[in-house]
């Protein structure tokens, strides 16, 4: 939520910045910070972090040399507890966007269509489970799983296709074949 506040001043001051993602709480604050930045031709990027982990890097890789064939189904899980840290917005916010743009870059296809069910089961004010089903544009399926309720830390991909599955830890770094 203080992301605008933060970015509007640095474009205002022609200082380049790296703001993670998402880029605001709403679309009128990132369409604020996009103009700030425009009109002070100061350069903006948001921090897509998981597109970059070497689990990420080597999947993308494999999957475009065809190791795997046509990718039917790209599943995620990001689970763990409650981070101290996060006042201001949900598990959504703060979690399922890595995944949902994780599954729209190893697709390389935009969402057609998504159906999602979330939950608030702890004192926090925003949700903190979400299980989201999909369809990629080029019909690949997807499936999120994402909450602030597991004891248990797990970052994974988990990616079928017609002649194997590769699962990418982006808690460790290990891509499995």
């Amino acid at each position: 939520s203080l992301h605008e506040a933060v970015a509007v001043p640095l474009a205002e001051a022609r200082i380049p910045a790296l703001i993670e993602k998402p880029l605001a709480d709403s679309v009128h604050s990132a369409i604020g910070i996009v103009e700030a930045f425009r009109s002070n031709s100061t350069f903006a990027a948001v921090g897509h972090v998981e597109r970059f982990n070497p689990a990420v890097q080597q999947l993308t890789k494999r999957l475009d040399a065809g190791e795997i064939g046509e990718v039917f189904q790209i599943a995620t899980r990001r689970q763990s507890s409650l981070p101290g840290r996060i006042s201001d917005v949900g598990v959504v916010t703060d979690l399922a966007t890595h995944d949902i743009d994780l599954a729209s870059f190893l697709s390389r296809s935009d969402y057609a269509e998504i159906a999602a069910f979330t939950s608030h089961r702890t004192q926090h004010p925003y949700e903190d489970m979400l299980v989201a089903s999909g369809r990629m544009e080029n019909g690949i399926i997807v499936n999120h799983v994402v909450n602030w309720l597991s004891p248990v830390k797990e970052r994974a991909t988990v990616v079928t296709g017609e002649s194997g599955v590769f699962v990418a830890d982006t808690l460790t770094g290990d891509l499995t074949f």
